[in-house]
Order: structure tokens, then C-alpha cells, then sequence
């Protein structure tokens, strides 16, 4: 199995008076053109998710949808509430784990895509059960 980790692409400046709040902040025209333009990259790559996993943040799930029109556009993509900003590492492992349970039971050779946010989504990486 190989898990790939992807934070979403460039959204709304918070600062912007225009700006949601945080959940729903959306993409910018340059982060949709910017992540189209990352996806293009990963399917040259061969990369073709067979799970796809994402924050429920509007941009997370606008991240999630452009990978998989590009990538796998059969796959469907699955929220997990701890893939949020400030979601711990060992819950987002715990909740990845559980997810790739009901989704693939044999945990047979699976690509699987995780869309998120930095930092947080860089800290399960020093976990290795997931593997």
C-alpha cells in the first residue's frame, strides 16, 4: 500500500475581508489553476489513487475533486473529520487506519490519496503502522 499526502491547494488569504470562515474558505483562481496543474503532474507520474481521502474544509474537498477528475475519476472521496487543520497525528492515523479498513479489508496493494493541511498533515508521517 502506498499513502500519499497532499495539502490542498492555495485558498482564500485570511486576512481577506471577502474571507469565510476557516472551514469554508474555498480556493483561489491561482490555486485551482496551480492544483489542476500539480494533478496533471501526478497523472504523467501514473499516479492513480484507488481510495481518496480528504479534510472536510471547502479547499481540502476542492483539492480532493480536481485529483479525482484528473487522477481517478471513478474513485469516490471519503471525509475524515481529523484530517482538519489542527487534527492530531496519532487520531488521523487512527482515522486513515480505520477508513482503509472498511474501504479495502485484505489491505491489499492499494495507492491512496490524502488530501489535508500543513503542518498537521505532515506529522503522521513519523508514524509507521500505516505502512
Amino acid at each position: 500500500m502506498r499513502i500519499s499526502l497532499l495539502r490542498h491547494g492555495i485558498a482564500m488569504d485570511r486576512e481577506d475581508p471577502r474571507c469565510p470562515v476557516d472551514p469554508k474558505r474555498t480556493l483561489t483562481p491561482k490555486g485551482l489553476r496551480r492544483t489542476r496543474a500539480a494533478m496533471d503532474g501526478l497523472a504523467t507520474l501514473r499516479i492513480r489513487p484507488e481510495v481518496l481521502l480528504c479534510s472536510p474544509y471547502v479547499r481540502a474537498v476542492q483539492t480532493a475533486e480536481l485529483a479525482q477528475e484528473v487522477l481517478s475519476p471513478r474513485v469516490p472521496i471519503t471525509a475524515v473529520p481529523t484530517l482538519i487543520p489542527a487534527g492530531q497525528p496519532a487520531a488521523m492515523v487512527d482515522a486513515i487506519s480505520t477508513v482503509l479498513d472498511g474501504l479495502l479489508p485484505d489491505r491489499g496493494p492499494a495507492d491512496v490519496l490524502c488530501v489535508g493541511h500543513a503542518p498537521s498533515l505532515d506529522e503522521p508521517v513519523s508514524y509507521t503502522h500505516l505502512t
